[in-house]
């Protein structure tokens, strides 16, 4: 059993963000009326898997299911609690959907016959351990509640940009927890190193040392560690993902992970090590949003405060205002509701900043003049009603610390009232 070591070399802003999304998209609820709706519809196995894909067991596939269920019960799964298919994907990939133990519906893992066509059987176990670590994780509780919230390629939702952020920096991670958690089922690293720099070529032309691979590798990560924040796909890129995977595999924690050690001082060292190389990857994959330079920071600041003090005049803060403005926010910075909550409970410390940023666009960035007083006017319209104290402050802002004329002024809220204005609606 190493489910003491997954904890502790699980990435901490991983489990926070799936928290945060959790939390805030209630989709341990959205799961529940998933489950249960398949279990009443007695679709406890997907039509398509039950009917086109072929069953791994022990009698099919012997040498891959024993070492497979070696790799179940290290993480406290019973035989019956996963269930193992292959399809006749050629790419060399697997992917597993999260049941529900409650509704004694079965965790499900496909691998594709490329994969065991193609890898050797190493690989196809690091490959398994990686599904099985996502199933432990839990990280399909929250993927698919995610994708039937906001359905992949739909037109008909758009993702709140603070969600679409967030989800987006919570994949990228999993897929390093896992990794990690996959090494220490499978102790192999040559075969993780191998796979992942793989991916869908063939084996026949693509047979390259690990010393080879990490030498490519290295000088790759240095060209995309400054861009990956910027990469909304749902895995980090393979240079990232093989450079964390050989930090971890060449820390002090992997030295007690090996051994299995799970007394209380191993696990402390152990949790100490790996939060010195997860402070590197919560940087690069951009966990830990912040503006990237002067403008960005001014902007930031400007609209954090203004709005703040629009928003206070208001007896009662309205949550879609306050929605709007951390949607807007989190194109600059990790966590807006911090930001926001700090000027709305420290008026002096937001009159302080909206001062000082207001000279700063006045003097170096004119340009952001229009676009922030739109934020503000929306703002300020989209409670469904206009009040006076709101009319007074906006002007105040826009025509003191701006200096914007009173034509400009005048076109920007009649565009926002015409666009957003819905009163008693």
């Amino acid at each position: 059993m190493i489910e003491k070591i997954a904890e502790k070399i699980r990435i901490k802003q991983e489990k926070k963000l799936g928290d945060f999304l959790n939390k805030n998209m209630n989709l341990n609820f959205v799961n529940f009326l998933l489950n249960r709706r398949r279990k009443i519809k007695g679709e406890l196995i997907p039509f398509d898997i039950e009917g086109y894909c072929t069953p791994l067991t022990e009698k099919t596939c012997h040498k891959i299911y024993e070492n497979t269920y070696t790799f179940m019960k290290a993480l406290g799964f019973n035989k019956d609690e996963i269930l193992f298919y292959i399809s006749d994907e050629f790419e060399i990939n697997a992917k597993s959907f999260l049941g529900d133990t409650e509704a004694n519906i079965p965790h499900i893992i496909i691998l594709n016959s490329g994969l065991l066509e193609r890898g050797s059987l190493k690989e196809v176990l690091w490959v398994i351990a990686h599904e099985l670590s996502h199933i432990y994780y839990g990280h399909g509780y929250i993927s698919n509640a995610f994708n039937f919230v906001y359905p992949p390629n739909s037109k008909k939702k758009c993702i709140p940009p603070i969600l679409f952020y967030y989800y987006s920096c919570w994949k990228k991670l999993n897929e390093i927890s896992s990794d990690r958690l996959s090494l220490c089922l499978t102790k192999d690293f040559e075969s993780a190193i191998k796979m992942l720099f793989k991916g869908p070529s063939t084996k026949k032309y693509v047979d390259v040392s690990t010393e080879e691979i990490l030498n490519i590798t290295k000088s790759i990560f240095e060209k995309l560690k400054d861009r990956e924040k910027n990469n909304f796909f749902n895995y980090p890129a393979k240079p990232i993902r093989i450079t964390m995977l050989d930090k971890f595999y060449n820390s002090d924690a992997w030295e007690l992970v090996k051994k299995d050690r799970e007394d209380p001082q191993s696990l402390k060292y152990i949790e100490k090590s790996v939060e010195k190389i997860d402070e590197e990857i919560v940087k690069i994959l951009g966990s830990f949003k912040e503006p990237v330079n002067e403008k960005e920071l001014v902007k930031m600041l400007f609209i954090s405060s203004a709005a703040s003090l629009i928003m206070k005049a208001d007896k009662h803060i309205e949550k879609d205002g306050f929605n709007y403005i951390i949607n807007i926010l989190s194109e600059f910075y990790f966590d807006p509701t911090i930001l926001l909550n700090e000027m709305l409970e420290n008026p002096d410390k937001a009159k302080k900043y909206l001062k000082e940023s207001s000279r700063k666009i006045k003097e170096k960035y004119p340009d952001l003049k229009t676009d922030v007083i739109t934020i503000l006017t929306n703002l300020m319209v989209r409670d469904k009603k206009i009040s006076d104290e709101e009319v007074n402050i906006l002007f105040d802002i826009a025509s003191k610390f701006l200096e914007a004329d009173f034509y400009t002024i005048i076109e920007t809220i009649l565009g926002s009232i015409q666009k957003l204005y819905k009163p008693l609606y």
